[in-house]
C-alpha cells in the first residue's frame, strides 16, 4: 500500500509541453503565489486526448522539461501520463490525490476553466481537485460546484504553437523558452521543416 506523502500544498500542471516555454513557467509562479503552494508537479502528457498528436516524441518533451525545471527546486517533473494512450485529467488527479492523501491544486487557464464541464468525468475532477485559474481572457463563467482560486495577473501571451512556427520560419525563439531548452531544440533539430 502506498503511504500518503507528508502534507504539503502541491500544484499540478499537466500539458503537452511541445515545447515547454516561459509562459508555462510564469503561469506556475502566479499559481504558487496565489495559493501559497509548496511545490508544483509538471505532468507531460504522452498522448493528448483533446489535441492533435504532439509534434515531437514524448522523450524529447520530457528532456526539455527536465532541462527547464532543473533550476527551480519547487518544480518537479512527474511522469504520471507516460503510457502510450490518451490519459484524462481526472485519472491524473485521482492518482495524485492517492499519493498525496489530499486534493492537489490543478492549475489551468481561464479558457480551459470555461470548457471544464466538457472534460471527461468532470464530476470526479471537481470533487478531487482545487483549481487555480490563471486568466488568459476575462472569466465569464462561475463554477460554484468547484473549489477555485483565481490569480490576479495575466500570464505571458506565448504558446507552443507560436514557438514552433517561429522555428519553422527560421526566426529566433530567444526569451520565449529557457536558454537551455533553446539549445536542446537546435541541437536535436526539433520543429524544423
Amino acid at each position: 500500500m502506498i503511504k500518503p506523502l507528508k502534507s504539503s500544498r502541491t500544484g499540478l500542471l499537466a500539458g503537452v509541453f511541445d515545447p515547454v516555454h516561459i509562459g508555462h513557467l510564469f503561469m506556475v509562479h502566479l499559481a504558487m503565489e496565489a495559493a501559497s503552494l509548496d511545490k508544483v508537479w509538471f505532468v507531460p502528457t504522452h498522448i493528448p486526448p483533446h489535441k492533435d498528436k504532439a509534434k515531437v516524441p514524448y522523450f524529447h518533451r520530457v528532456n526539455m522539461l527536465q532541462i527547464a525545471l532543473s533550476q527551480e527546486p519547487k518544480f518537479v517533473l512527474m511522469e504520471l501520463e507516460k503510457e502510450a494512450r490518451p490519459t484524462y485529467s481526472y485519472e491524473t488527479v485521482l492518482s495524485v490525490k492517492h499519493v498525496l492523501g489530499e486534493k492537489p491544486y490543478f492549475i489551468l487557464g481561464s479558457d480551459e476553466w470555461e470548457e471544464l464541464h466538457n472534460w471527461r468525468r468532470y464530476d470526479l475532477l471537481i470533487k478531487n481537485a482545487i483549481f487555480i485559474v490563471v486568466p488568459r481572457k476575462p472569466i465569464t463563467l462561475a463554477r460554484p460546484e468547484a473549489e477555485a482560486i483565481f490569480t490576479d495577473m495575466t500570464p505571458i501571451n506565448v504558446s507552443s504553437t507560436y514557438i514552433r512556427q517561429r522555428i519553422a520560419q527560421g526566426k529566433p525563439i530567444t526569451h520565449l523558452v529557457p536558454k537551455t531548452v533553446e539549445t536542446y531544440i537546435h541541437e536535436n533539430h526539433l520543429y524544423y521543416p
